[in-house]
């Protein structure tokens, strides 16, 4: 999925955006934002710091009030910037409080920089390269991932918290970094290495989610590159600002049968939702996870690891609730029926972010889910295990990739009109 142009459009206080960036392999030279920028203080932001606004990622900002049905005949383009990076899927996330502006956006790139943007003016404020992974075993030709997922701000110590993926110097296979940016100079102030030593010949991960910032803990998740074998998807709780490591999930990989459910070394189990993992209201990590390594992918699966018995094996391709210290698995949920398998209804992850909705009346916090099989799955969070209390087949299970994204909420009673 590439998009051509960043763009943000300002009416009445309020604002919209989608990213993206250019096909191509390293980054070009920025191109000058256009369009008439808006008058000086005509424009009032509200923080808008990571994926989906909160960690319960919703979409609801209920701070922003100036788009109502009356409004949106009088937005317009405010500016535009063509970000010239390589296959960009980040969102932007927004900061008030950075001096000289009454906004910052930043977004990050595929290509792997980070740009930082006047909300107002469309003015790039400055941009730094993190470098990138380059992988010549998905589809042909030569593939670069750099920034995979959405950064978040912390408005307290304005910092910038992304994950980037590079060649290590004297390692072959990629290192998953967590950067901790200066907001307002593009400084890099901090980094950690999430990615663990590979288990075996051939190990390959990579991060293509958002942070997910909470409490001084980061969370990060990462998955494969078109599951080539071998991988080893997981959750990483890091403290923050220090950058150390303070736990490790993984989604899979239990060789010691640690957890107690024998033991299976087994590669998969990416953590690939755009939006990461998500966090109920008592800090609970919530995450939809990807397929097991079944051996039928590209790559032959080597020692230590062992192919999986079925694809959604273990914790693979279900939804999976967490301790907010990731040392327990508290709940999971299988949301595809096993009849849905067979022909090309495989791979079937359960890729989306969880949304995590806290609604007056509801016998505790919902959570809303979509996966590649076409479905949106509806839980009550206290009862995650008992499995969805509804489905919806939004798409065919025989379409490739036939759900990807995440839904929004809105407190406001949706009316529907019937005849």
């Amino acid at each position: 999925m590439t998009f051509r142009h960043l763009a943000f459009g300002l009416m009445a206080g309020a604002a919209l955006s989608a990213c993206g960036g250019g096909s191509g392999g390293s980054a070009l030279p920025h191109t000058s934002p256009s369009g008439a920028p808006s008058p000086a203080g005509s424009v009032n932001f509200n923080d808008y710091p990571t994926f989906g606004y909160d960690n319960q990622r919703d979409e609801f900002n209920p701070n922003s009030t100036a788009i109502t049905p009356a409004s949106v005949p009088a937005l317009h383009l405010a500016w535009q910037s063509s970000l010239n990076d390589y296959n960009t899927q980040t969102q932007p996330v927004l900061a008030t409080e950075i001096p000289g502006h009454a906004g910052v956006l930043f977004v990050g790139g595929g290509s792997g920089n980070v740009y930082a943007y006047d909300a107002s003016s469309g003015v790039l404020i400055w941009t730094t390269s993190t470098g990138q992974a380059t992988t010549s075993t998905c589809g042909s030709g030569t593939s670069y991932l750099g920034i995979g997922g959405t950064a978040a701000y912390d408005p307290a110590s304005k910092s910038l918290y992304v994950v980037g993926n590079l060649n290590a110097a004297l390692d072959p296979y990629p290192s998953n970094s967590l950067l901790r940016f200066d907001a307002a100079t593009g400084k890099l102030i901090g980094e950690v290495n999430v990615a663990p030593s590979p288990a075996g010949t051939g190990e390959s991960n990579y991060g293509h989610t958002a942070v997910t910032l909470s409490n001084g803990i980061a969370y990060v998740g990462t998955g494969s590159t078109c599951d080539v074998s071998s991988w080893r998807g997981r959750v990483v709780a890091v403290s923050v600002p220090a950058m150390t490591i303070a736990n490790t999930f993984f989604t899979l990989w239990d060789p010691n049968n640690a957890r107690g459910a024998g033991a299976q070394p087994w590669g998969g189990g990416s953590i690939w939702g755009w939006g990461g993992v998500s966090l109920d209201l008592a800090g609970n990590v919530l995450t939809g996870v990807g397929n097991a390594d079944i051996g039928a992918s590209h790559g032959q699966i080597q020692a230590p690891f062992v192919a999986a018995p079925l694809e959604y094996s273990g914790f693979a391709e279900t939804l999976l609730e967490l301790s907010p210290n990731l040392s327990t698995a508290l709940a999971s949920n299988h949301p595809i029926s096993p009849s849905v398998y067979g022909g090309i209804s495989t791979d079937l992850d359960v890729q989306g972010t969880p949304v995590i909705i806290s609604a007056r009346g509801a016998c505790g916090p919902t959570v809303a889910l979509q996966d590649k099989a076409g479905t949106l799955s509806i839980y009550n969070e206290n009862s995650l295990s008992s499995g969805p209390v509804a489905q919806y087949a939004m798409a065919p299970s025989s379409y490739a990739d036939s759900c990807f994204g995440s839904p929004a909420w809105t407190r406001t009673p949706l009316k529907v009109r019937r005849r």
